[in-house]
């Protein structure tokens, strides 16, 4: 699920909060905000800072370091010397070599999530003894072979030698001995250029090879520009229609298998383009990245801005109410939502707030929900004509929003849709002798923004 809501510090020491899909700040803390974070039972809005959970052996000290948060580094444990990439070459081709869907699933288990069962790491370093073994094994063979050509090519010089002894003594003069211990000598260095050169073409062979590893070595690495590599599992999170509303860990598992999913190789940034993913499917556009939408879209997103009483309403909402609930009682076993709603920015004075609970008490000792449905419906009937005229107005973009498919048991997403609606109708224009009318917030806001989407479809 993507941050839409964010928290900022404004030059006077107030918070103020900007949601990332519709480009807009507001002074009022929304309710998702929070709501968000405990359904989830993930602080997403907080700072958190990575430690180091598990690490892997590789060559000449290095380890491969994997943090809580699903970062990874490199940590020499001979020079204490720490870098994000791995200068040592054997240990990035060791890396190379492992099971990639191991990986993925132990930067899973250091998160908390455990995709491949908590033995990954046991099979991960088994895996890393034996590649060395089989890498050591081959190192010695090759070492074995070698010292096996060198010793055929001192037999054939030693040879070359005798040969050449043998010519000196059988000559009939000197001068004809000359001539060919000449010719001996050019021999000998004739065959032992030919011997060198054909060594350093064999080495220029094997110089000539070692690149293939290059190109697999380097994909270790995550590059520098991987602009391409978002926009694949951008893609990729589009075909598989992951659901916007879930959490990373979740939605991960269904696509790790997939060979996009592996052209990042860093978790926190494939969460990163997720949650940009999320802001864009709940929005109602899911083509292209957030980076490519054109400014002038969100110019047409009007300020969504809760009613003064809308929160101090949802809490009395979810209050346990009974015959004898008071004002006081809704405040004293609701502490902590008041300052999380900081209903004191709404209505300064605790003489209103008492008010206004007072009146919501009324119908909620006296009514049950289909009641208090219907005494809702039947305001905004009575105000029928002037929400059919503010309607018509827009009425494009009323029917899109009437008609967008939402997740009702997602706060951020009812409340948006809610503030849209009231926009629409003109809660904030000529409607806003509703916004003081007790009967306009006799409903929790979920219930509220299903019963106004069913009446304004009429008008549409």
């Amino acid at each position: 699920m993507a941050r839409i809501w964010r928290e900022y510090v404004a030059p006077d020491g107030r918070k103020y909060y900007y949601n990332a899909v519709t480009k807009q700040s507001t002074w009022h803390k929304p309710e998702s905000l929070d709501e968000m974070d405990e359904n989830r039972g993930v602080k997403r809005f907080k700072k958190i800072e990575s430690k180091p959970h598990v690490a892997l052996e590789l060559y000449h000290g290095w380890h491969l370091v994997i943090c809580d948060t699903g970062k990874k580094f490199y940590y020499n444990v001979e020079t204490n010397e720490s870098a994000w990439n791995l200068p040592d070459e054997g240990s990035r081709n060791l890396i190379d070599a492992l099971d990639k869907n191991k990986l993925v699933a132990l930067i899973g288990l250091a998160r908390g999530y455990s995709p491949g069962g908590l033995h990954i790491y046991e099979e991960l370093v088994t895996d890393l003894v034996k590649l060395r073994q089989e890498r050591e094994a081959k190192r010695a063979e090759g070492d074995q072979e070698k010292d096996e050509a060198t010793g055929e090519e001192v037999k054939d010089e030693d040879e070359e030698k005798d040969k050449a002894n043998g010519e000196e003594v059988k000559e009939e003069d000197r001068d004809q001995n000359d001539g060919e211990d000449n010719d001996a000598q050019n021999g000998l260095v004739a065959g032992y250029s030919s011997s060198s050169e054909s060594e350093d073409e064999g080495e220029g062979e094997g110089e000539g090879e070692e690149p293939l590893n290059i190109p697999i070595t380097e994909s270790v690495e995550e590059p520098v520009d991987i602009s391409g590599d978002k926009k694949a599992l951008w893609d990729l999170f589009t075909r598989y229609d992951l659901n916007p509303y879930s959490a990373w860990p979740f939605e991960m598992k269904k696509i790790r298998d997939d060979p996009d999913f592996l052209r990042v190789l860093d978790d926190s940034v494939r969460e990163d383009v997720f949650e940009e993913w999320c802001a864009h499917a709940i929005s109602g556009d899911q083509v292209e990245p957030v980076d490519e939408i054109k400014s002038e879209d969100f110019d047409e997103e009007e300020d969504l801005e809760p009613t003064k009483y809308h929160y101090l309403a949802h809490i009395v909402s979810k209050s346990n109410i009974t015959p004898t609930t008071i004002f006081m009682d809704i405040k004293n076993d609701n502490k902590s939502s008041f300052k999380k709603y900081n209903i004191k920015d709404f209505l300064t004075s605790k003489k209103d707030q008492e008010s206004f609970v007072s009146k919501l008490l009324f119908y909620y000792k006296r009514m049950k929900l289909e009641e208090r449905k219907e005494v809702f419906v039947q305001l905004l009937k009575q105000n029928g004509k002037t929400i059919e005229e503010n309607l018509s107005n827009d009425m494009d973009k009323v029917r899109h929003c009437l008609a967008q498919e939402i997740d009702s048991n997602d706060p951020y997403a009812v409340e948006t849709k809610l503030f849209k609606m009231e926009k629409f109708m003109g809660l904030w224009g000529n409607l806003s002798d509703l916004v003081e009318e007790p009967k306009y917030y006799i409903l929790g806001i979920r219930d509220k923004m299903l019963e106004l989407n069913d009446y304004l479809k009429i008008y549409v």
